[in-house]
This record gives structure tokens, sequence and C-alpha cells, in this order.
């Protein structure tokens, strides 16, 4: 009887697993369109974050980064693009790395170079440190995803 029972579960997990097994996760691309930098010197480093609710309390510099990207700036502006990303909520820092360095610079735990935000996201005072993950997340749900992203 016992026996019958395991292999009954085990039959239906199996087919269960298999039933789900072609489904592919949707994934898109998620195209930032960034302006205002104030020369074309160095890069435009995009640091692209996970959101989740676990997380939603916790200060941008405390999380770890899903991927970075970058790109040329021309005529003070910049695109970067991350593809295949899967749908799911995310946050972006966008650096104006102008030593092109591949990170973030800071002084005394201030950043030297300018940056923005998902969601334009503006600190309301220069001294207010970085933001919540919660203030810059926005979702992944279309192919592509566009945003336009200013630097500060």
């Amino acid at each position: 009887m016992n026996k019958s029972i395991i292999i009954a579960c085990c039959l239906l997990l199996g087919f269960s697993v298999l039933s789900h097994a072609g489904e592919a996760v949707k994934q898109g691309t998620l195209k930032l369109e960034i302006d205002d930098f104030k020369n074309d010197e160095g890069l435009a480093l995009a640091i692209l974050y996970n959101y989740s609710d676990e997380i939603a309390d916790k200060k941008i510099h405390k999380v770890q980064s899903f991927q970075k990207a970058s790109s040329k700036i021309l005529e003070r502006n910049a695109e970067v693009v991350f593809q295949n990303i899967p749908f799911g909520d995310y946050a972006v820092v966008v650096v104006h790395d102008e030593n092109a360095n591949g990170k973030p610079d800071h002084f005394i735990a201030l950043p030297v170079e300018d940056f923005g935000f998902s969601n334009n996201y503006k600190r309301r005072f220069f001294f207010s440190g970085p933001p919540g993950i919660k203030d810059l997340a926005f979702p992944v749900n279309t192919d592509p995803t566009e945003m336009t992203i200013h630097i500060q």
C-alpha cells in the first residue's frame, strides 16, 4: 500500500515537471536612454539590480548588482542596453564613469562622479545618502522595456 502511494506521488510529480519543462522563462531587452552628462569623457556605466520584497528596505549600495553594462557618451547622451533580462522587477543606477575604471568612485563615502537613477529618483539633500532600492524599482514585463534616465 505504502509503495503504491509513493509510486503514484512520484508519477504525479514527474508529469507535473514534464508539463512545465517546455515553458521558457520570459525575457526581454531593457533599453536605457541616458542624458544630461556634463561632457563626453569616459563611459556611461549602468548597474542593474534585481528587486524583491525581501530587500525592499535596503539602501541600493547594500544590494548585490545583477549585471553591469556600459557605452560611450556622444553629445552628452548615451544608450545602454541589457539583453535577455528575465521578466521581473529591477532597479538601475547610472554613473558617469569619467575615468572609465568600471566602478563608481567615492571620496570619504561621497560620490565624485555624477549619477542618475531609475524612475529619475532625486535625492532630497546632497548628504541624504543613497536611495532605497524600493524607490528605484520598476518592472521589466514587455519587450523591449525603455527608460530615460537623467544624470544629476
